[in-house]
């Protein structure tokens, strides 16, 4: 038989009149005795306050803040469907946003698991890393060989991913980053297209034809005249006028051609097709020169139509890819 316990025969505790209880027992290390929740927990505050999504962000955000291992994790509180693929949508560029380049092989596989916005996920993190490009002049030349390296991470990952949501990312990051570099821009340094490695300098061709179309276009001259201009702005040998170059306007990509596809019929010239200023496509030619041409005929063509007699000029030429981008504006008239 047990004996009495600690305490017993001990009489009972008494309060003074009018004297507070005890105080509560706090944990120690969290004032107020509440423990914080973990970096990408939903705030039980918040949620008392805002919407499971709203929270999910600010979640997400604290947590790519505390560079967090997983800052997804804040989307458990969002109910599974549209809503949660958004919240991860909206993680990826968190990502990037925070960790550049160093955050595109975690935000892609968050673009996977994004149902619906899946697509539309991977291409905003291109469009954030294409942000903010290098200069055009000497000063940026190394900066642009460290974003041929970007490419390169980008081409990785997009690779090992087993579904491809961007099978041309590489080719759509150039074509965004020199869109976005152009802007402002009254020329190009040689040593940006020294640094440049193969593949890339028809997305600088692209987006100069482009500017030059726009901000210094010649009404009387015909195709020869103007891919010599061309040709001499990216040589560093001509300039756009200076005050305006800021407000080039790419609206005029919404009137395009459709998308251009390879002809793959019997006996058809192999032309290929490549990312065009980030929103569609042209086709391209291996010939320099040729492929200069593609750029002028395809700024001037949609942002004025066929004002100078373009259209016939490309139709009679005997590079294939020229004639192909001539012929996808010419259906259209």
């Amino acid at each position: 038989m047990r004996g009495p316990g600690p305490g017993a025969g001990r009489p009972p505790l008494q309060l003074a009149q009018g004297a507070p209880p005890p105080a509560r027992r706090r944990r120690r290390g969290h004032p107020g005795g509440r423990r914080p929740p973990p970096p990408g927990a939903c705030d039980d505050t918040c949620l008392r306050r805002d919407t499971p999504l709203a929270c999910a962000r600010e979640a997400a955000a604290a947590a790519v803040e505390a560079d967090a291992p997983r800052p997804e994790d804040a989307c458990g509180c969002v109910d599974a469907g549209r809503a949660r693929d958004e919240c991860r949508f909206e993680v990826a560029e968190l990502l990037i946003e925070h960790q550049g380049i160093d955050g595109f092989e975690r935000a892609h596989a968050l673009c996977l698991d994004a149902g619906d916005y899946a697509g539309s996920c991977a291409e905003h993190l291109l469009l954030r890393l294409a942000a903010d490009p290098p200069p055009l002049t000497t000063d940026g030349a190394a900066a642009w060989s460290e974003r041929a390296n970007h490419a390169l991470r980008i081409r990785a990952v997009v690779a090992t991913a087993g579904r491809r949501l961007l099978p041309d990312a590489t080719d759509t990051y150039w074509s965004l980053s020199f869109r976005e570099a152009m802007r402002g821009a009254t020329g190009v340094a040689p040593e940006i297209v020294a640094a440049l490695p193969v593949g890339a300098p028809r997305h600088l061709r692209a987006a100069a034809a482009w500017q030059l179309e726009q901000l210094d276009p010649d009404p009387d001259a015909g195709l020869d005249e103007r891919v010599e201009r061309l040709s001499s702005l990216l040589a560093g040998e001509a300039t756009l006028p200076p005050g305006e170059a800021g407000d080039a306007d790419y609206g005029a990509l919404n009137a395009a051609p459709p998308p251009r596809r390879e002809d793959r019929s019997p006996g058809a010239a192999r032309v290929r097709t490549t990312a065009y200023l980030g929103r569609d496509r042209r086709p391209y030619s291996i010939d320099e020169r040729a492929d200069l041409a593609i750029c002028v005929v395809e700024a001037h063509l949609r942002q004025h139509g066929d004002r100078a007699g373009l259209l016939a000029e490309a139709l009679a030429a005997d590079d294939p890819a020229l004639r192909q981008s001539a012929q996808a504006h010419a259906a259209r008239k």
